[in-house]
This record gives structure tokens, sequence and C-alpha cells, in this order.
């Protein structure tokens, strides 16, 4: 037999699997640690300061004195400072806190209403105190616009205006006087002036208009001043102011020729 060869047959090699490689994955830049931020420190609230209670005015201290007419207030111990918005009725209750140097004016404050001027001491009467102890007042207010007529209403400056020697007269038309039953009252009053002036009237505030009704009648223009207020129980006395161009005129009573207040008497019904 002829000799067998043995040829081994050939194990086909595996064919190796080829591997994929992997995508290298991008390593993450590692975040920055953040810097610590500081806690503000809590600011503290300031408590509100409680606003305190404004103590009340004190009261005004001094003699106390009953109006026993209406009276006008003033801006100065006189007619002549021009008078303030205000009058006391008859029976207001009034505080003195200062006299003139004459006496004859006091400087008072109204127990009503708190309203500070100067008025005639003829009328009141005082219920409790001395004015004896009290000092001369410096006191002075700016006085309301006085009635005007004949020119641009002015207000009166403080102080008392110039004077002059020029006379005015009036009469008091009784019988236009008329008083009701809520204490109210009216009347009027003719003035007579120097022709061609301008003038301005004032009597306490009772002046609700003045009017031209008679021109150069002997040199003299006649002005009719019609009156009105409250409080008829009693006698109106207050002073008549008359200003020509500004300057304080000497005022008389046509038919007695005599200076001083103006009396008007009143009954309500």
């Amino acid at each position: 037999m002829p000799p067998t060869l043995d040829i081994p047959t050939a194990t086909p090699s595996q064919t190796p699997t080829s591997t994929l490689t992997p995508i290298p994955t991008n390593t993450p830049t590692p975040t920055e640690t953040p810097i610590a931020t500081e806690t503000p420190t809590p600011t503290e609230t300031p408590t509100e300061t409680p606003t305190p209670t404004p103590s009340p005015t004190a009261t005004r201290v001094g003699p106390l004195a009953r109006a026993t007419a209406e009276a006008g207030f003033f801006a100065g111990p006189g007619a002549s400072f021009g008078r303030r918005n205000y009058f006391a009725r008859l029976d207001e209750q009034v505080v003195v806190l200062g006299v003139s140097e004459d006496g004859q004016w006091w400087h008072v404050i109204s127990n009503a209403n708190s309203y500070e001027g100067w008025v005639s001491a003829r009328l009141f009467e005082l219920e409790a105190g001395d004015v004896a102890t009290l000092e001369v007042s410096e006191f002075r207010a700016t006085p309301s616009a006085a009635g005007q007529t004949g020119g641009t209403p002015t207000t009166a400056a403080s102080g008392p205006p110039p004077q002059t020697t020029a006379v005015a007269l009036w009469n008091h038309l009784s019988e236009t006087s008329r008083g009701n039953g809520d204490g109210s009252w009216r009347t009027e009053l003719l003035v007579r002036v120097p022709t061609g002036g301008s003038y301005q009237f004032t009597f306490a505030t009772m002046v609700k208009s003045a009017t031209k009704t008679i021109t150069n009648e002997g040199g003299l223009d006649t002005y009719k001043l019609v009156l009105s207020g409250m409080g008829c129980a009693g006698p109106y006395l207050a002073d008549l102011i008359v200003l020509q161009n500004g300057a304080q005129m000497v005022v008389k009573n046509e038919f007695t020729q005599q200076t001083g207040p103006v009396f008007i008497q009143y009954t309500c019904n």
C-alpha cells in the first residue's frame, strides 16, 4: 500500500471581529466653584418715634369783661388804627390782656372764638380781676378793608393814617332804623364831606354800602351809609371814621357840631 500522507486540514483562522473604538467622551470641564456671596446683614428697621401730641395752647389769662353793647375790634388802641373784621356782641365775654397808655382802650381776646384786638373800654364792664394790674400793651394787628367809595378799595395800613383838619358832618336818620325779631338791625347815616375827594367810611363792621346822593351842594357831597348788624337789645355806640384821600378827617355831629362816637338806639320786636 502506498504510504498515506496525512496532510492536516488547515483550520480556517477565525477572522477577528473588529472592535469599535469608542468615540472618546468629552470630559466635562469642571464647573468653577462659585465664590460664596456674603449674606447681607439684615438692616434693622428703625422704630418710628411717635410724634408727640401738641400741647394745647395755654389759655390767655387776665381780667374778664363783658360787652355791654356791640363793640368793634380795632387793630390798635384807637379807631384811627383801622378796624378788624370782628365785633363783640352784647354780653360776649373777653379776656383783657393789656391797656392803652390812657386806659381808654383794652387789648382783649374773645372767649367765643379767640379773636384778638383792641376795644373801647367804655363798651365793657369788668366781671373779674382788675385792669389796674395790667401793663400797657404793644399789640398791633392788620385792619380789614374799610367801606370805600369814589376810588379803588384799599386796605388800611398798620398804624394810624395821617390827619387832616377837613371836617365831615354826620346825621343819623333815625326814621330809617329797623330792628328785627331775629336780633338784626338796619339804619342809615348821611355824611357830608368836601366835594371832589375820594372817601372811605368805617363804622365798626357795619358799613354795608356808601352811595353818593348829592354832589357839590354848597361845596359838599352827601353820602348815604347803610349800616346793619346783629344784637339790637341796647344802644350801639361806635366811632365813625372818615378818610379823605387816605387822611383821617375830623368827624362832627351835623347839628351839635360836637365830635365823638355815633350813638344809635334800637329796639327789636
